[in-house]
């Protein structure tokens, strides 16, 4: 009866030895890729052009009201000029509100010229849209807008996101936008940032 004891007893031990190596091997595997994960969601910035993007709307950092989707806007797309960027086919527009969950307010579609005039953008009044513009409506406080201008080599058909609704961040935004028709990267000529806060 002693000798099988110590059989049994020598068994889980094995067993236990052999659960342990096989987590050990599983966690590095797990860490490459989390890491591979992360390092693919992020958007490289570097080395693109930058574009100097400017608005009648925003003054000292604040969007006026005339923009916003409040009872003291008027939901109306801000004025919005930029640079002419070498080797672009097109530009599209974006604004975003970061303290929103990344909510999107504005995807221009293709453009053709470097700016556009307040109201321009179609108005989204409810739910969502591939293309249009929705004003600032933050639940309470003060939220950043940021607007995004984007110079493409290539036109695109289809852009990421909606308007009116939450998406997975900028970056996201701007490596669906870099991708060729072919899936190349590259495809952003450069791009230009112009953020404002409104307050409700």
């Amino acid at each position: 009866m002693k000798r099988k004891h110590k059989k049994n007893k020598s068994m889980a031990f094995i067993t236990g030895m052999l659960c342990l190596v096989v987590l050990l091997a599983i966690v590095p595997i797990m860490e490459v890729s989390h890491e591979q994960l992360n390092t693919t969601s992020t958007f490289d910035w570097a080395g693109i052009d930058e574009l100097t993007v400017t608005s009648e709307n925003l003054q000292n950092g604040v969007w006026d009201d005339s923009i916003a989707n409040t009872e003291r806007g008027k939901n109306l797309s801000p004025q919005l000029s930029w640079e002419k960027a070498e080797n672009a086919q097109a530009y599209v527009i974006y604004m975003i509100d970061p303290d929103g969950n990344n909510w999107i307010h504005l995807i221009s579609g293709t453009l053709t010229k470097e700016e556009v005039v307040q109201g321009e953008i179609t108005q989204v009044n409810n739910g969502t849209s591939d293309t249009g513009y929705i004003g600032p409506y933050p639940p309470a406080g003060t939220h950043s807008y940021e607007v995004y201008v984007f110079a493409l080599k290539q036109t695109k058909t289809d852009y990421a996101g909606k308007v009116n609704a939450v998406c997975d961040g900028i970056d996201k935004i701007a490596q669906e936008l870099d991708a060729d028709a072919a899936g190349a990267s590259g495809n952003i000529a450069a791009y230009g940032k112009l953020t404002g806060t409104y307050t409700k």
